[in-house]
C-alpha cells in the first residue's frame, strides 16, 4: 500500500512539472510570460522575446498572481517528493527483519540506499522533462546539451549515484564494518548523508534558479556561494560511485 502511495505521489510531482512547463492557454499572456522566463532559466540560448508577452507591467497584479501560483505549485511538488521519500524509508524498514536496536544495517543503511536510488531516478526523470521543454530546434545536440549543462551533468552523475549505491548490499556493509579504520573505507559510508543532504541543496537552489530569485552571479563571493549549493553533488556522486567499486571488489 506504501509503496502504491509513493509510486501516486511521484507521478503527480511529474505531472505538475509537466502542467508547468507545456500547458499553453492562447488567452493567458501572463500564463505563457512566466513559461518563457522559466524556459530561458534552463536553457539560456533559447530564443524568446520575452518582452512580446502580456502587455501588462512586469510589476502588474496579473503576473505577480501568476508567479506566486506558479512557485507554490512548484513548492507542491518539491514537498511531495520529500513526503515519498519518507513513505519509501518507512516501507524499506518495515520489510527487512529487524533483529536488534543496533541493528543500523537494517534500519538505516539499506533504507537509505534504496530512498537515494528513488531520488536519483525522480531528478533524472525531471532533468529530462526540463532539457526537453528547453530544447531549441535551432541547436546542434552537443550545443543544446552545454547550454543546459546544468542538467545534464545532473543526469549524468545522478546515473553514477544509482549504479554505485545499487551496489550496496549486506555482505558490503559488513565489508564496511570489518574495515572501518580504512580511510576509504569510511569515507564511503559516511558520503551517504553528505549526498542526501546536497541532493537537497540541488532541489532547492534549481527552484531558486528557475524563478530567477538566486541573485546574479557578479562577484567572486556570489559565485563561490552557488558552486557550493550544487557543485558538491555532482563531485561527491562520482567519488561515492568510485569508493563504493573499490570497497566492492578490492
Amino acid at each position: 500500500m506504501l509503496e502504491i502511495i509513493s509510486i501516486c505521489l511521484n507521478i503527480i510531482t511529474i505531472g505538475l512539472t509537466i502542467y508547468e512547463l507545456f500547458s499553453k492557454k492562447s488567452s493567458n499572456g501572463t500564463k505563457q510570460y512566466i513559461q518563457n522566463n522559466i524556459i530561458q532559466q534552463i536553457n539560456p540560448k533559447y530564443d524568446i522575446n520575452v518582452s512580446s508577452g502580456p502587455t501588462c507591467k512586469l510589476d502588474s497584479v496579473a503576473i505577480k498572481n501568476m508567479r506566486w501560483k506558479s512557485e507554490r505549485i512548484t513548492q507542491f511538488a518539491v514537498i511531495l517528493i520529500y513526503v515519498s521519500m519518507a513513505i519509501n524509508f518507512v516501507n524499506f524498514i518495515k520489510r527487512n527483519t529487524i533483529h536488534s536496536v543496533t541493528d543500523l544495517t537494517t534500519i538505516v543503511y539499506i533504507p537509505v540506499r534504496n530512498t537515494m536510488i528513488q531520488l536519483s531516478i525522480i531528478l533524472i526523470l525531471l532533468c529530462i522533462i526540463f532539457i526537453v521543454r528547453g530544447w531549441n530546434k535551432q541547436q546542434s545536440l552537443f550545443s543544446n546539451l552545454m547550454s543546459m549543462k546544468y542538467f545534464t551533468l545532473k543526469i549524468v552523475v545522478d546515473i553514477f549515484a544509482i549504479a554505485g549505491l545499487a551496489l550496496v548490499d549486506y555482505s558490503l556493509l559488513e565489508k564496511i564494518n570489518t574495515n572501518i579504520h580504512n580511510t576509504l573505507y569510511l569515507m564511503n559510508i559516511i558520503g551517504w548523508p553528505f549526498l542526501f543532504i546536497f541532493q537537497l541543496f540541488w532541489i532547492h537552489h534549481t527552484v531558486l534558479k528557475i524563478y530567477k530569485l538566486v541573485p546574479l552571479s557578479n562577484t567572486y563571493e556570489e559565485r563561490e556561494k552557488q558552486l557550493f549549493t550544487f557543485l558538491p553533488v555532482y563531485i561527491i556522486s562520482i567519488l561515492l560511485f568510485g569508493l563504493t567499486i573499490y570497497t566492492k571488489f578490492f
